[in-house]
C-alpha cells in the first residue's frame, strides 16, 4: 500500500521493525478482554481460575495472555486476553453451554464483579509493530513475521492499516450508550453497552524485558517506566482532553505456578478515535517523554544489542463490531464512566 506520510528518503532510526502479516484465508481478528474485580488478588485469582478453564475449551481462543492491576477505584483486576484468527470459532465458543451458563450465571452482588470487551476487527483495519520478530501477542498467530521500515515517522500507523487509504477513521459523535437506568450505579447490576462511538480505537502495547542483560532492565526500569508509567496516569486522569476513554497497565503473570508476575507488563487502552491516539502520541509532553528516555536510555547505548522488546497493536473498530459487558462492576470499570444516555451515579 502507498506510504502516505513517510518523508521521501526516510529511513528508520535503528533500521527495520517488524510486523505482522495475515495469511490470505484470515480475515479478522477478535481480542477479548475479560476481567474479574475483587478486593484483594486472592479472591480475583479464585474467580479468574474459571476463565482460564473456559479458555481451554474446543473453539476456545488459539491465544491467552493474564495480567492483573489495581484499578483506579484501587479495586484489583485480574485480566485474560484472548485472539481467535476466526470470527465464527469465537462465536461458537462464546455461545457454548459452559460459556453461557457461567456468563448468565454470574452474582449480581457481592464483593465480586466481572466484566467483558470483546472487539471484531477487520485485518485492514488492523496494525502492528514489534522491535523483534519475537511472537508475542497477535504475532502468536501468524507466523512468520515481517520486516518494515513504515515506522519512526508521524502517523506512520496509518500507513500499516490498508483502510487508510480510502477512509479518515473519523471519530463517532455519538457516546457511548447502557442499558442501565439513568442515575443509577451498576454495582448490583449486569449492564451492557448498547452503542459504542464510530471508529472506536484500542491500542495494546507492551514491554519485556525478559531477555534482556541486567543493565538494560535496569536501565529500562530506572530511566524509561517511570516516564511511562507517568504517561498511563496522565492519560487515565484527563480522558476529556486526550480522548483516551479506559486505560489498562497490566502486568503480566504467567499461566501457571499460581499466576507468577513475569518480567514483562502490557498496557491496553481504548480511545474516541485514532486521531486522539496520534494526537497524544506526536504532540503531548509525555509521551515526548517517553521517546526521549527510550532514545537516550536504551537506544543510544545499546543500539544494536539491545534485547527489550516492545510492540503494539492498534485497531480501528468497524460497525457493530464491539461488545462490552460489566456484572457488578464499579462506575469508573472501563468505559461505564462516559456512558450518555445513562447517567452513572457514583452512589444510588
Amino acid at each position: 500500500m502507498p506510504a502516505t506520510h513517510r518523508p521521501c528518503g526516510h529511513e528508520p532510526r535503528g533500521g527495520p521493525a517488524h510486523e505482522v502479516r495475515w495469511p490470505e484465508d484470515v480475515h479478522t481478528v477478535v481480542l477479548a478482554q475479560f476481567g474479574v474485580q475483587a478486593p484483594t488478588r486472592e479472591r480475583a485469582r479464585e474467580a479468574v481460575e474459571r476463565i482460564v478453564e473456559l479458555t481451554a475449551l474446543p473453539s476456545g481462543p488459539s491465544k491467552v495472555d493474564l495480567g492483573w492491576h489495581v484499578d483506579v477505584a484501587g479495586v484489583v483486576n485480574e485480566v485474560v486476553i484472548g485472539y481467535w484468527t476466526d470470527p465464527e470459532k469465537h462465536a461458537a465458543w462464546w455461545s457454548s453451554e459452559p460459556v453461557q451458563t457461567w456468563w448468565t450465571g454470574l452474582p449480581q452482588d457481592g464483593p465480586i464483579g466481572h466484566w467483558h470487551e470483546t472487539l471484531r476487527t477487520p485485518v485492514t483495519r488492523h496494525e502492528t509493530m514489534y522491535s523483534a520478530p519475537v511472537p508475542a501477542g497477535p504475532a502468536g498467530l501468524a507466523q512468520p513475521m515481517n520486516p518494515t521500515d513504515l515506522h519512526d515517522y508521524p502517523y506512520a500507523a496509518l500507513d500499516r492499516i490498508s483502510d487508510s487509504e480510502h477512509d479518515d477513521f473519523a471519530a463517532g459523535t455519538t457516546g457511548f450508550e447502557t442499558d442501565l437506568p439513568a442515575g443509577r450505579s451498576p454495582l448490583g447490576r449486569r449492564v451492557t453497552v448498547t452503542r459504542v462511538p464510530d471508529n472506536l480505537c484500542l491500542i495494546r502495547t507492551a514491554q519485556d524485558w525478559s531477555q534482556a542483560p541486567e543493565e538494560q532492565r535496569r536501565s529500562y526500569r530506572e530511566l524509561v517506566e517511570p516516564g511511562y508509567r507517568d504517561g498511563v496516569h496522565h492519560l487515565r486522569d484527563n480522558a476529556a482532553e486526550s480522548g483516551c476513554l479506559s486505560i489498562r497497565l497490566l502486568q503480566d503473570v504467567s499461566g501457571s505456578g499460581g499466576g507468577a508476575d513475569l518480567p514483562s507488563t502490557n498496557t491496553v487502552a481504548w480511545w474516541g478515535g485514532i486521531a486522539d491516539l496520534l494526537s497524544w502520541a506526536h504532540h503531548h509532553p509525555t509521551h515526548h517523554r517517553i521517546l526521549g528516555d527510550f532514545w537516550t536510555g536504551l537506544v543510544q547505548p545499546f543500539a544494536a544489542d539491545l534485547r527489550l522488546l516492545l510492540w503494539h497493536e492498534v485497531h480501528v473498530a468497524a460497525p457493530d463490531s464491539v461488545r462490552m459487558a460489566y456484572v457488578n462492576c464499579h462506575p469508573g470499570t472501563g468505559v461505564l464512566a462516559h456512558a450518555t444516555k445513562s447517567a452513572v451515579a457514583l452512589n444510588g
